[in-house]
């Protein structure tokens, strides 16, 4: 799995993020409890990244989810050698942030399916907020 942006987001402004999710085997990778509410299959955490900070801390990531919906629906998932699923979850502390102008916060983030059947996650990647405009 792979965070595929924005990289670059406003503070103030609905913030989201996407992330890919790909089947880079040679079989049929099939998830039978797949939420039909795609964002609700991923948890996603992040930490600030300090200045001079070259990795994050393992002991400073922080979720960002909410509780999942309830009734969970779910359905049958085949992900074919190549296929791809791409999700895209809001983060709502974007919106919330305010920067003094001419600044900027930088924060890691990463994401991992929210499954028992299946466990992968992502790197972490840069996320930069910027003030609004």
């Amino acid at each position: 799995m792979q965070f595929a942006g924005p990289k670059n987001q406003k503070a103030g402004s609905p913030g989201q993020a996407v992330f890919i999710l790909k089947n880079l085997g040679d079989k049929t990778v099939s998830i039978e409890e797949w939420r039909m509410n795609e964002p609700d299959n991923l948890k996603v955490e992040c930490q600030v990244w300090l200045p001079g900070q070259k990795e994050p801390d393992p002991d400073r990531w922080l979720s960002m989810d909410l509780p999942v919906k309830q009734p969970e629906l779910r359905y049958h998932l085949d992900l074919r050698p190549g296929n791809q699923v791409r999700i895209i979850k809001n983060l709502d502390f974007v919106e919330a942030l305010y920067i003094t102008p001419g600044a900027e916060r930088r924060y890691f983030i990463r994401a991992s399916l929210n499954l028992t059947s299946v466990k992968c996650s992502s790197h972490p990647a840069a996320l930069a907020i910027t003030p609004a405009e």
